[in-house]
């Protein structure tokens, strides 16, 4: 028997594959032709959300954590970067512009998403240069460690070890990103958020502008979401 997850699961790739018969065969398609299924976010199903009132306390102490928590910090609590994510950008200091006018870091999503440049906030822009200052060499298995360190140091709160890591501020992020958080539309999130191309319930037609935005639209897409980013604000002097 299915679970509800494998059901909503179903559901969606039998509607995506739907919409994409009736667009090789150039048909007319509206959503009363099958019920759109809910939407759920799959690569996250088994992690817990971070609380927003404990990452706000925690980007407030930032400033007592060594150069590479910080970073660490600062890559996951912004662009909500997965743990692949953020060891791609700490191994490639090259990949951190902050010479560049606007200054920008290259992200390389993981699990086939969408690798793009990013504008690097002012207010987290100290933090960032700090990856071209500092060698943070770190093992994969260590970077996970961290999490709880990270948050321990900070919040003086030990989480459970199951579920918890990088993946739970991505979770909240994308949570509080969302209306009625913000007026950012679900299509500026998935871009913001840069996701896979197989994700479940994606719109095709998304992802194909995403993948060939020119960079000035997506930089304009950042300036958006940090007006709106619910702890950005927070780094600001850290």
């Amino acid at each position: 028997m299915l679970s509800s997850v494998d059901n909503v699961t179903t559901k969606n790739v039998l509607y995506q594959l739907l919409r994409k018969l009736y667009q090789i065969a150039e048909w007319d398609w509206n959503d009363n032709i099958v019920k759109r299924p809910p939407k759920i976010d799959f690569e996250n199903v088994k992690t817990p959300v971070l609380d927003k009132d404990l990452i706000i306390q925690s980007i407030n102490n930032a400033h007592t954590l060594s150069p590479l928590l910080k970073t660490i910090w600062a890559l996951s609590t912004t662009w909500g970067m997965r743990r692949n994510e953020i060891l791609m950008i700490l191994e490639n200091p090259d990949w951190v512009m902050t010479d560049e006018d606007p200054p920008r870091l290259k992200i390389k999503a993981q699990k086939g998403g969408i690798t793009r440049l990013s504008l690097i906030p002012e207010e987290i822009f100290d933090t960032i240069e700090l990856i071209k200052k500092h060698d943070m060499s770190i093992s994969k298995s260590r970077i996970s460690a961290l999490f709880h360190h990270i948050i321990y140091r900070t919040t003086g709160k030990l989480m459970p070890e199951k579920g918890f890591g990088y993946h739970s501020v991505r979770r909240a992020l994308i949570n509080y990103l969302l209306p009625p958080y913000t007026t950012l539309s679900d299509a500026e999130v998935f871009r913001f958020m840069r996701w896979s191309d197989t994700a479940a319930g994606r719109v095709s037609i998304l992802y194909r502008y995403a993948s060939t935005a020119k960079e000035e639209s997506w930089f304009e897409l950042d300036r958006k979401v940090y007006s709106q980013h619910p702890w950005l604000k927070y780094w600001g002097g850290k």
